[in-house]
């Protein structure tokens, strides 16, 4: 992690230096937007649809295979972001102009500049979010302990009782399905409909963020580090107007955490 840390604070400082000689790179006024039709209702919609759908779906699993409470909740989580995926894709069918597939760039066009800017974005974004976190983990501690929130699903991932499958389902959540249903879901459907309400990229991605990390509420050290992770996400969207730069580096940050949290066992 430090080696990685030290690598992305070098890619952040030439990023940096860059947008202070060419401010360009700062207006994302000059990227094109996504031509859709998407209100709040859809919004609502997919997003109501994925949080009763995946409890109501693991309550139906279990009553054809016998499963604790833990394991209701990890089924429950992946169908949680299953629904997102592709109720995300299907509402986009039809709310983009031109389709899902060109509304949120899935195409095979540059894929290999995008899986180059993935791993260069990830980098970038990695030190400043391990950074917050730090902080914001120690100024929680001196405040008021009691706030720290462990995560359920790393927990469970540490715990000498788990599963290697159910550990292997936990990771597939996080390090696939949750970063393809979330980017749908908030970078896809939900900064580009407030793009084109608010008429400004940045305050698009900046709201999307604050939503993003609010959806991860009660694990409150977490959320000032999901925030700037949100932004980077968001800004690689409108820069390159395709998801597959923001659910690389979403990959690869998940990826990262849950192998320093098992190394560290922080």
């Amino acid at each position: 992690m430090t080696t990685l840390c030290g690598i992305g604070i070098c890619i952040l400082l030439i990023w940096a230096a860059r947008g202070v000689i060419n401010p360009s790179k700062f207006k994302l006024s000059v990227c094109p937007g996504r031509s859709n039709h998407l209100t709040f209702l859809h919004i609502v919609a997919i997003f109501l649809a994925a949080l009763l759908g995946g409890p109501l779906i693991a309550m139906a699993i279990g009553l054809y295979v016998e499963l604790t409470v833990i394991q209701l909740g990890i089924v429950a989580g992946m169908a949680m972001q299953l629904v997102a995926l592709f109720g995300g894709l299907v509402m986009a069918t039809y709310c983009f102009d031109g389709g899902a597939m060109r509304g949120m760039g899935f195409t095979k066009r540059r894929w290999i500049n995008d899986s180059i800017r993935s791993v260069i974005g990830f980098l970038a974004i990695l030190p400043l979010s391990v950074l917050i976190l730090l902080l914001t983990t120690e100024l929680i501690l001196r405040w008021n302990p009691d706030l720290l929130t462990p995560h359920q699903f790393l927990e469970i991932l540490k715990s000498p009782d788990a599963s290697t499958f159910w550990r292997a389902m936990i990771v597939l959540t996080a390090v696939v399905l949750a970063p393809l249903g979330e980017e749908i879901f908030f970078r896809g459907l939900l900064q580009s409909m407030f793009r084109r309400y608010l008429r400004r990229p940045w305050w698009a991605i900046i709201v999307t963020s604050i939503l993003f990390s609010a959806v991860h509420f009660p694990v409150i050290q977490s959320l000032p580090a999901l925030f700037t992770l949100s932004l980077a996400l968001g800004y690689n969207y409108e820069r390159t107007g395709r998801l597959y730069s923001p659910i690389m580096i979403h990959m690869l940050f998940n990826l990262i955490m849950i192998a320093e949290a098992l190394t560290t066992g922080s």
